[in-house]
């Protein structure tokens, strides 16, 4: 019996020793994979309307490129929409009810790093460079509704600093992460300009000025994805 156990010592480092060799084999390879969740969007402007979140989808894929021991590079292609909800100020036709929608294709550009070796937590540090695909805002005038084009009044690019972490676990040869981040724009999304805005059947000129109604997306990302090896 006492020559026994030291034998199931011995497999058992051994074992240990595996394992170990074998995650970091993984942690060593490109991984592609797909990722989807939410984003809390909201705004940071010049404007002193009362503001709150809005919560829209985001989706996309996930590439990692591993740089050294336990610091990798990710870069993710997403779709994923912004805005916010801006509530109804004091004169409601001055300043109505309305929400700020805008879809963006964005890649995120992250550096990661992570703690362990099995179930693995990791923080995250990058930039954002984002596309508007569009942009609108409805406005919910008293007895009316209506929605403006705001394309025109808008930047075309974005750029922005995220920050956050996760948790990654791996399940045979995937891995399942969990990440929650922070993304600051940094650009100016508002441009001088005019739009019309249909009004009960009029067409209304609503003039737009860079400084005065300038603004910065901002938000919280929940999201959760799925990540293979490749080689």
């Amino acid at each position: 019996m006492k020559k026994v156990i030291p034998i199931f010592m011995i497999l058992f480092l051994c074992s240990l020793s595996i394992s170990a060799q074998n995650n970091a084999q993984i942690k060593s390879k490109i991984r592609i994979g797909v990722l989807g969740g939410i984003n809390s969007a909201d705004i940071k402007s010049n404007s002193n309307q009362n503001k709150g979140t809005y919560i829209a989808p985001a989706f996309g894929l996930t590439t990692e490129f591993p740089v050294i021991h336990n610091l990798s590079v990710k870069v993710e292609p997403m779709y994923l929409k912004k805005g916010a909800k801006l509530m109804e100020g004091e004169d409601p036709m001055e300043e109505p009810e309305a929400h700020l929608k805008s879809s963006y294709l964005e890649v995120p550009v992250l550096f990661k790093y992570s703690f362990l070796e099995e179930i693995t937590p990791y923080l995250l540090a990058g930039m954002t460079f984002g596309y508007q695909v569009d942009t609108k805002l409805d406005i919910n005038f008293p007895g009316l509704e209506t929605t403006v084009e705001m394309k025109d009044v808008t930047e075309n690019f974005e750029f922005g600093i995220s920050l956050g972490g996760g948790l990654e676990v791996p399940i045979n040869s995937i891995n399942l992460f969990f990440d929650c981040r922070y993304n600051i724009g940094l650009t100016n999304m508002q441009k001088t300009g005019t739009v019309m805005a249909d009004v009960g059947g009029v067409q209304i000129p609503v003039d737009y000025d860079k400084e005065e109604n300038g603004y910065k997306n901002r938000g919280i990302q929940l999201l959760i994805g799925v990540a293979y090896s490749i080689r």
